[in-house]
């Protein structure tokens, strides 16, 4: 593979493995349960990020940066696109304090996350970084180990060769190369064709 192949693969590896453990993390934090399509278009808007943080060898500080700010935009996303609030109701009540503070609403609402979510994407990121860190490094040795396999299996089993007999190419003393050898000519439609048609 081109190196840019790898960067393309390392990233949307990355953008996937962080949206589906993001997502897993942000439900079991008490978050509310975003769906398949939500996760898979955040995944794909975070692949082109994910490749240009990439870079060209595997840095465990790049891989963390990346999975971080995925982490936040993933939680802004699915808190986003969730259901809405029955407890939460914004500029309809007026009765409430909650319509007159914003800092309050968005806490209420989830932007601003709980420390229970904060902790869940923080071991999300931790688990995402560390996935793609051992896992690539992982597929790189088994990669290897194939390779070497079929290498000595190449050395084990030579290829066959198939003998050709020689094919002499000089034209026999006696026969001029013009002349028909026969004047009986079997050339047309065969004779069943012909009773067929």
């Amino acid at each position: 593979m081109t190196p840019r192949n790898v960067r393309a693969l390392r990233g949307g590896l990355a953008a996937s493995v962080a949206s589906l453990l993001g997502a897993t993390a942000h439900t079991l934090a008490g978050g509310g349960a975003p769906a398949p399509s939500v996760v898979a278009a955040v995944a794909i808007l975070a692949w082109p990020a994910a490749v240009a943080f990439a870079g060209r060898r595997l840095s465990v500080w790049r891989t963390g940066a990346t999975v971080a700010v995925s982490q936040i935009l993933l939680h802004f996303a699915f808190v986003l696109t969730a259901g809405a609030d029955p407890t939460l109701s914004i500029g309809h009540d007026h009765h409430g304090s909650a319509a007159l503070d914003p800092v309050m609403a968005a806490s209420m609402s989830g932007l601003l996350p709980a420390p229970s979510m904060l902790a869940a994407h923080l071991a999300a990121a931790a688990v995402t970084v560390t996935v793609l860190w051992w896992g690539e490094r992982m597929l790189t040795a088994l990669a290897g180990g194939i390779r070497t396999l079929f290498s000595r299996m190449r050395e084990v089993v030579p290829p066959a060769r198939a003998a050709l007999p020689r094919v002499s190419f000089r034209r026999p003393a006696g026969r001029r190369a013009g002349v028909a050898l026969s004047s009986l000519s079997r050339r047309g439609p065969p004779a069943l064709v012909i009773a067929a048609s």
